[in-house]
């Protein structure tokens, strides 16, 4: 018999073959990958755009733009409310309330120092005794019962701050005079002449004979004025009553004549003397 193949086995063979090579070939690492189409390559190209787009992402500069606003809104903030305590709204709000009844300024303590009281501005001045200007203010928030006033100089910016109503029959001292006679400024009490001194408010002269005066001494104020900030008082402490040996009746007669004859020279001019 002879030994060829038939036909079928031979059709078997080559397609065993055949498969066997694409095997091969697929199986090869320099054969190029398939191309894939449609979603699933849309999601795989995705997938591998994610990694490259994330670390763009991270490396822009937006992140560090955000930060530097944030931080520069803070800031203005802060700058903003500054201002609003000490030169807005807020700082007539906090420290100062007008009390209508008496056309004063109520002062409130400040809540940082608590000896000290706001009691205006400098715009707030207002003419008063021959050559000072006066701000009103209640004292009744310091312990003190009445009005007080703040006084400014005009010729050389001294202050002095004071009681209004006069220890002895509660007259205005604002409806008085201030003189100085080189020792500080002295309240002459407009009713009876009486003398206190501005700085310290002891009592200088009175009606009271042989001994120290009877009148009790005025309660007066340190004053703290700035510019900006605005105008501030601290109560003295009382002083205590004058020693009877230390007391000089002769001295004070003469400054109440001297006070007296100031103002009766700037009042009546051309009255002979």
């Amino acid at each position: 018999k002879s030994c060829r193949p038939s036909a079928p086995a031979l059709r078997v063979a080559r397609r065993a073959a055949s498969s066997a090579a694409e095997g091969s070939h697929a199986m090869s690492p320099s054969a190029p990958a398939a191309p894939v189409g449609g979603s699933a390559g849309l999601a795989l190209a995705a997938t591998a755009a994610s990694p490259s787009s994330s670390s763009s992402s991270s490396s822009s500069p937006s992140s560090a733009v955000l930060r530097t606003l944030l931080l520069c809104g803070v800031l203005g903030a802060g700058a903003a409310l500054i201002w609003w305590r000490s030169r807005g709204r807020g700082r007539r709000r906090m420290f100062a309330r007008t009390d209508r009844q008496r056309g004063a300024v109520r002062p409130r303590r400040h809540w940082a120092r608590s000896e000290w009281w706001y009691v205006g501005r400098h715009s707030q001045l207002q003419p008063g005794p021959v050559g000072w200007k006066k701000l009103e203010f209640a004292a009744d928030r310091m312990g003190l019962w009445g009005g007080a006033a703040v006084c400014r100089r005009d010729s050389d910016g001294k202050w002095v701050a004071f009681m209004r109503a006069c220890p002895h029959a509660g007259i205005d001292l604002l409806a008085g005079d201030i003189e100085d006679l080189g020792e500080g400024p002295i309240i002459n009490c407009p009713a009876h002449s009486y003398l206190f001194n501005a700085s310290t408010g002891s009592c200088l002269w009175d009606a009271s004979r042989g001994g120290p005066p009877t009148t009790p001494h005025l309660a007066v104020f340190e004053v703290w004025q700035h510019r900006l900030l605005g105008i501030w008082v601290l109560p003295k402490p009382l002083l205590d009553p004058h020693a009877k040996e230390a007391w000089d009746q002769a001295r004070a007669d003469a400054t109440q004549l001297a006070v007296t004859d100031i103002i009766l020279d700037r009042k009546f001019p051309d009255f002979p003397k």
